[in-house]
């Protein structure tokens, strides 16, 4: 945990969404006009509202944001760990903690840590609400909510609850023919309506736009290539390494190992769901609905996988302990913190040394020349003041007023 609140000391790191974000906040200031792009962002509000509350507070600098992420990632963590009623909490949550995508992103201006905390909490209410406790219903909906004002693939609480409803009640509905044959046309002619109406969705839904489906109506095999991606994805994840390090070690070929990797988690996991019967557990729909939104993306991200992280490791664990796999557990085990605590000490020196910073912060040159020159003059001027244009130096523009200590 020491390792990992040394990040708060981080100079502002920005990414493409980061980025995004923070213009949103400047047009939610009045600071872009509504020719911006800022102004036309797909990106929920949700988190923009957060910012722009923190700023208000003069709290809105790397070291608050990455102290919320962090808290954000361990305390949902924990409600998932009371949820799974795990005994060993401390190595869990540490796992998750040294998970390769949490470090990387701790530091990080985006809404994934703050929405983990929002999707579990919501599952949790869901979970007691079903068990019979009928007044967290309010605060189910709530975080429901709040949680597609976050991040759109907040609905996979809101569709894991329909679902696990229709599970649960099964009987009821389905006892007489003609429900099941109402249920089974409504699904059908609902598929039909948004196959044959796609270009309607794409223009007013910007998720659907982004999904691209008619890539896969015209093309199946490219689903197989997006399956492909997040597959790469959970290998990276079980693995703790990202492939972009470790093929400039081993060449760019070892990418059929985070392949096959990925693949034998997914089975494993799914495995030890039917196993031990998860699937009549709530949490199990949302994890599914929201397994269902990543494997229809048709990019590769690995920030994305952050909210069910914690999921995957438990679901892992519980495989390796079902099965009492002593030689697995020792090599996994000792792969993944070695890996996880190589990047926390590269993420470390990345906060604390700005020579380190510039040198191997991103790939973007030109990125990496703005914090150069932000380095050298803010100490010849206040933190928190700019005299950039936000539309022609725009990060700099940011570096230059969010890059700064709390109260400034």
């Amino acid at each position: 945990m020491l390792l990992v609140l040394v990040n708060v000391f981080t100079p502002l790191r920005l990414n493409t969404d980061g980025i995004r974000y923070l213009n949103i906040v400047e047009f939610m200031k009045g600071n872009l006009d509504k020719t911006s792009d800022a102004a036309h962002d797909y990106l929920p509000h949700g988190y923009p509202w957060l910012l722009l509350f923190l700023d208000k507070l003069y709290l809105l600098c790397p070291g608050v944001i990455t102290f919320i992420n962090i808290i954000c990632v361990l305390a949902g963590s924990y409600i998932l760990a009371g949820i799974f009623d795990i005994r060993d909490k401390i190595i869990y949550l540490s796992l998750v903690l040294i998970s390769f995508v949490c470090i990387k992103h701790y530091t990080l201006v985006v809404a994934d840590e703050v929405f983990t905390l929002i999707f579990i909490s919501a599952i949790y209410f869901w979970s007691k609400f079903f068990s019979g406790e009928r007044l967290f219903i309010i605060q189910a909906v709530i975080l429901s909510c709040l949680g597609v004002l976050v991040r759109s693939a907040g609905v996979a609480v809101i569709a894991g609850a329909v679902l696990y409803a229709i599970f649960l009640y099964r009987r009821q509905l389905f006892k007489r023919k003609i429900v099941l044959i109402a249920f089974i046309t409504v699904c059908i002619v609902s598929i039909a309506i948004f196959i044959f109406n796609i270009n309607f969705f794409e223009r007013h839904i910007d998720y659907v736009k982004q999904l691209d489906i008619e890539d896969i109506l015209t093309n199946p095999f490219s689903f197989f290539q997006r399956i492909g991606f997040h597959l790469q994805e959970l290998g990276e994840i079980a693995i703790n390494a990202p492939f972009s390090k470790v093929s400039g070690v081993f060449g760019n070929n070892v990418l059929y190992f985070f392949v096959a990797t990925g693949l034998v988690i997914f089975v494993a996991v799914f495995y030890i769901i039917y196993k031990l019967k998860i699937y009549n557990k709530f949490y199990f729909w949302v994890f599914i609905c929201y397994l269902l939104i990543i494997l229809i993306w048709p990019f590769y991200d690995t920030r994305f996988m952050i909210p069910v992280i914690p999921f995957f490791i438990y679901f892992f664990l519980q495989y390796l302990h079902t099965y009492k796999l002593k030689y697995v557990t020792i090599i996994t085990g000792a792969a993944y913190l070695i890996f996880g605590l190589s990047s926390l000490c590269y993420s470390d020196l990345l906060s604390v040394n700005k020579t380190f910073f510039v040198k191997h912060y991103g790939a973007d040159t030109v990125l990496s020349e703005n914090y150069r020159i932000h380095f050298n003059m803010e100490i010849n001027k206040p933190h928190g003041t700019t005299v950039n244009d936000i539309n022609k130096d725009n990060e700099l523009y940011l570096l230059d007023k969010y890059d700064k200590k709390p109260f400034n």
